[in-house]
Order: structure tokens, then C-alpha cells, then sequence
């Protein structure tokens, strides 16, 4: 439901002598590529829905910063409207979205009191860039709570440390200015000096469509921005730093077939902002184990010698505070890695960097990680079993330059998965361990006067990466596809044996956890989406 959620609900707080709470417009620019495919529910005449609303993790930019105090609040249900739909209709024309209600409805005010606040920079605290045409950027750091320290002043914080990165973006014109970001920011320069000059960042990527929200600032007004992966992570070596961003309008630019440009819209911002320089301090790590518990391991080749300098990287399956994400880290000289993680849960650890284009690992799958304690993990490199394939048109003409993404068994879909471009002919490579593995593309089609971001394509193929030899001849033509919870297509991206008993949703899930041989497991620990955990009786049972 949080993925869906901040596109289809609207909150809306009045403070306590019963006024709107000042907020800076904002709309998600095209609700279509994520209701899209959103599951549906049907009512029976009498029947009521119950939704759990989560405003705290909604997409970033759909947040309200609220400090504590008594409010007012209503929330708002927009389903999609007429003219949505005829967006979707046009490349889809089944559907099953296509039926939903296409009206709104607005709830009564009920009484809301916030015991804290969550602090926000004031804007004389933060370090403003040069004015460009009426905007001004600055940077402000998030670091997870558990964090006693700031990247902005020494010690600063350990290596490993998932620095978050958010824009702040002022409007000191006279006049309004409107742009469209994305929900997570890519594409953003940052430059980083340290004591022997500027440092190499490795650049991340987005493996989505990008979501857009457009902005209209009024002169004083200031939207804050949240980098999707910060460049700043993938810094190794302990020091003192001086960071600089540039923030890029630019750095999507879209054109029609009469080759006119549609994105940016005409009238948006399409400038670049540097943001001030601040300090970036990043220290070594503790010796003492870390509050929420840490991952410590290896990365070894076939041989079982440790290997340097390998970027070692975990990712949440669920987390005990149910957030997302994890951390990284580079190997020593032995091949050794500590991964801090920002909360106890379940984790899957894998490399994020292969040292040589055909090595590969297979990644440690469901590493439960407590408070205060250790978790040991390995990861041996191997060279991997080469998959190849051709990104295609419905016409069969090949599509150079797109990126395919693949889940494996060496990257889980906790964490991003690999990707390379395809060549001239539309050929692809990887590299993986043997087993299951998930390769899709999304892209575009043209953009029409009817259609300005052209139609949302994609492809995908499940294979089965053989223990020996190769696997090639994959083919990913380009289409629509609709995904459903529960249907056979789904299960393909599930675990092994997912089996799916129920189409409904019920307040309790009981069940029996077994072995490959179907006998029952006691002690095993059964996780929650919401972090809960429980563990089997001796007969292997959970409630």
C-alpha cells in the first residue's frame, strides 16, 4: 500500500484556530505509470474497505513536515479520473484498472495531536549556492538515527554510513517558478575534494520508470528534494571532504518526432543550480560492536584467498523499524567487511562491485542481524556463466543502448539489480552463478503531440542459469504486460515454491514451516512486512 498510497490519498492538516497548514504546491505530474498496474478491490453495496495509511513513509516529496502541536486533519481518496484512464487505454485498452470508480470522496476533520517534532534545518543553518534565474540550492544531510554524530563536523561518521542527501531549493525571485523532479533525484553532479584533490565517485542509476512531481514555488517558498542513491556513499576511504552538487534540470531532455523538445515543458525550470560547499567528514568505524547489530565477513576467491577492495553491499528484506535499505562497504587487504546496518531484521548481503567483468557471487540470502551482535557471512567469487540475448522491437529491429536489468542469484531483489547497455545490434551479456534469474527493460516509445512522454513499454524473461556452458539466444521484445498479485507471471518473481492458499486478507496468518523433506521446523523465525517476528513450536508452527 505505501507505493500506491500517496497517489491515490491526500492529506490535508488545519491547525489549531482551524487554518490550512501552509504547504508548498505540488502534484505527482502523471499518476498513470504507477496506478497503472495497482491492485484492485471490489465492494459489495454495504461493504467497506479499511486501508492503513502510513503519511510517514510516503514517497518523500508527498510528506508533510509538521511540527508537534494540536491539528485538525482529513484525508482525501481521488480515484482515477476519465482522462487518466484514457491515457491508459491507449496502450492497454484490458486493463483491469480501466474499471475502478473515477471519483473522490473526503473524509470528516478528526483531532491529530504530534507529541514531537522531527527536526528541519533552519534555512540560516544551511550553506546557499549562487543565485541562477530566481532559485538557490542547498544541501542537507540525513543519517539514521542510531548515527550519535554528523558528517558536517569531526569525528564525523563511520565509514558505511548511509548518508541520505536532500536539496533544498529557494525561490528568491519576485515571481512563481514551476519544474518537475523526480520523486528520487538522479542524474545530479556531485563533486567531492579531499586532501589529494577531487575524488572519484562511482555514479548509480535508477532501474524504474522515474515518478515526477511537478512544483510550483512562490516567491520564499522552498521544496525540499531527496537524492534517490547519493554518489557520496560509495566513498571508501576515512577523511575530511568538501562537497559541492550540482543540481541539473537539464539532464533529461525529451523530444517529439518532429523533433521538439516536450521535457522539459515548455516554462519549467531547465537550469543548473550549484548548491554551497559544506564539509563531508567520514571516520573509521567503531571496534564495538554496533547498537543495531553489523554483518561481518569476507569476500574470498575459488581458492579461498581473501580479495581487496571489493564493494560489499546489504539490503533489507524487513526491517525491525520497517524501513528500507542498507549500507556498504569496500574489503580490506584480507578480504574482510563489516556492513553496520541502520536496524536489526533480515538482510541479504551480496557484491555490489566484481573486481573482473566475468566474476560473479552468489549472494548470502536471509542474514538475520540483531542488536548488539554479530553476523558472519561469505562470499566467494567464481567466474560466472555467461547469458546472452537481443533487445528487440515488435518490428524485430534491434534497440541499441538500453539498459537491461537482471535479478540473480548473485544480486536479490532486496537491492538493485545488475544492469549493462546493449550494443549496436541490441546484444546483451551477463556473467551469473547457476540458478534463477529475472531480466527486464523498460523504456519509451516516441513522444506524439497526444502522448509527450511517449508510451511506457518494457519486456522481461524468467531463465534458468545452467550449472555448465552458456545460455543464449534470449530475446526481449519490447510491449505492455500487466502484472497481478497472486497470478502465475507473479509467482516467477517470487521464492521458489511460493505457493499462493488465499485471495484475501485476514488479520491473522498462521502456518507450518518445513523442511525440503516436509518435515516441520521448530525455532525457525517467521518475519512480518511490518517487522514483527515470531518462531515455530516444536511441530514447526506459527501464529
Amino acid at each position: 500500500m505505501s507505493l500506491w498510497a500517496p497517489h491515490l490519498f491526500e492529506l490535508e492538516f488545519l491547525d489549531a484556530q482551524g487554518q490550512p497548514v501552509p504547504r508548498t504546491q505540488r502534484q505527482f505530474l502523471d499518476r498513470t505509470i504507477v496506478l497503472g498496474t495497482a491492485p484492485l478491490q471490489e465492494l459489495a453495496p454495504g461493504e467497506s474497505l479499511f486501508a492503513l495509511l502510513r503519511p510517514s513513509q510516503f514517497t518523500v516529496p508527498m510528506g508533510h513536515e509538521l511540527s508537534a502541536g494540536n491539528y485538525q486533519a482529513r484525508v482525501r481518496y481521488r480515484g482515477l479520473t476519465d482522462a487518466e484512464k484514457e491515457r491508459i487505454r491507449a496502450y492497454s485498452p484490458d486493463r483491469p484498472i480501466l474499471r475502478t470508480w473515477s471519483h473522490a470522496v473526503v473524509s470528516e476533520l478528526t483531532a491529530l495531536k504530534l507529541i514531537n517534532s522531527i527536526p528541519q534545518p533552519k534555512a540560516d543553518e544551511l550553506v546557499w549556492g549562487e543565485t541562477v534565474n530566481g532559485l538557490q540550492a542547498a544541501i542537507e544531510y540525513q543519517v539514521p538515527e542510531q548515527i550519535p554524530a554528523s558528517p558536517l563536523v569531526a569525528p564525523g561518521v563511520p565509514v558505511g554510513t548511509p548518508i541520505g542527501v536532500v536539496f533544498h531549493l529557494r525561490n528568491v525571485s519576485d515571481h512563481s517558478i514551476s519544474f518537475v523532479s523526480e520523486t528520487g533525484r538522479q542524474g545530479d553532479l556531485a563533486t567531492v575534494i579531499g586532501a589529494n584533490g577531487p575524488v572519484q565517485l562511482k555514479d548509480v542509476w535508477f532501474s524504474g520508470e522515474p515518478v515526477d512531481v511537478e512544483w510550483t514555488l512562490l516567491p520564499g517558498e522552498t521544496a525540499r528534494l531527496q537524492v534517490l542513491a547519493p554518489a557520496i556513499n560509495s566513498i571508501r576511504e576515512p577523511g575530511e571532504y568538501q562537497l559541492t552538487y550540482t543540481v541539473r534540470f537539464n539532464s533529461r531532455i525529451q523530444k517529439d518526432n518532429n523533433g521538439q523538445v516536450v521535457f522539459p515543458r515548455p516554462g519549467d525550470y531547465a537550469d543548473e543550480i550549484q548548491t554551497g560547499t559544506i564539509p563531508l567528514v567520514i571516520a573509521e568505524p567503531s571496534a564495538e560492536v554496533a547498537e543495531h547489530g553489523e554483518i561481518r565477513g569476507r569476500v574470498v576467491d575459488e581458492a579461498g584467498n581473501g580479495v581487496a577492495d571489493v564493494v560489499v553491499a546489504c539490503g533489507a528484506l524487513i526491517r525491525d523499524d520497517g524501513g528500507q535499505g542498507g549500507t556498504r562497504a569496500a574489503t580490506k587487504a584480507d578480504g574482510s567487511f563489516r556492513l553496520l546496518v541502520p536496524s536489526p531484521g533480515l538482510y541479504n548481503v551480496w557484491v555490489r562491485e566484481f573486481p573482473g567483468k566475468e566474476l560473479t557471487a552468489a549472494a548470502d540470502d536471509g542474514v538475520v542481524v540483531q542488536a548488539r551482535k554479530v553476523t558472519v557471512s561469505q562470499l566467494q567469487l567464481l567466474k560466472g556463466r555467461r547469458i546472452s540475448g537481443l533487445v528487440l522491437r515488435n518490428d524485430g529491429s534491434p534497440v541499441p543502448l538500453m539498459t537491461v536489468m537482471c535479478y540473480s542469484q548473485a544480486r536479490p531483489q532486496s537491492g538493485g539489480p545488475q544492469s549493462t547497455k546493449t550494443n549496436a545490434d541490441g546484444s546483451f551479456e551477463f556473467h551469473l552463478p547457476p540458478g534463477r534469474s529475472h531480466l527486464y527493460v523498460n523504456g519509451r516509445t516516441p513522444a506524439t503531440a497526444d502522448n509527450p512522454r511517449g508510451k511506457a513499454v518494457g519486456a522481461d524473461v524468467h531463465v534458468e542459469v545452467p550449472a555448465t556452458g552458456e545460455l543464449s539466444g534470449i530475446r526481449l521484445v519490447l510491449g505492455t504486460s500487466v502484472y497481478r498479485l497472486g497470478d502465475p507471471e507473479w509467482l516467477h518473481r517470487t521464492t521458489p515454491g511460493t505457493e499462493v492458499i488465499l485471495h484475501s486478507n485476514e488479520d491473522n496468518v498462521t502456518g507450518v514451516v518445513v523442511d525440503q523433506n516436509g518435515q516441520p521446523i521448530s525455532g525457525a523465525l517467521v518475519f512480518q512486512e511490518d517487522g514483527a517476528q515470531v518462531r515455530t513450536d516444536d511441530e514447526g508452527r506459527f501464529v
